[in-house]
């Protein structure tokens, strides 16, 4: 293979800080609201405790998927949208004046 080229991936784009700032704000209010922990969380949705964990801290910015964030949401009782359309005074539909 002398002389052979590699190909290199392109790296898929980060999330923007504010979608994970969302993302993360109403995963935790959820989690609140209901009451569960995030060991039984973490059961229920099949995505482990340390990525909840992860997901939950404000100084991570890595890679979020949206089939964890789907997996999360079905057990926590809410659409995977509600964790990631803008809130209202994000300029979302819901916002007034």
């Amino acid at each position: 293979m002398a002389g052979a080229i590699l190909a290199v991936m392109p790296q898929p784009p980060k999330p923007d800080a504010a979608i994970l700032a969302r993302v993360r704000k109403r995963l935790a209010d959820r989690i609140e609201l209901t009451g569960i922990s995030i060991s039984r969380l973490a059961s229920r949705s099949g995505v482990a405790k340390t990525t909840i964990y992860r997901l939950l801290r404000k100084d991570d910015e890595g890679d979020v998927y949206l089939g964890t964030l789907a997996n999360l949401a079905a057990v926590l009782l809410i659409d995977v949208h509600e964790l990631l359309d803008p809130l209202p005074d994000e300029g979302g539909q819901d916002a007034e004046g």
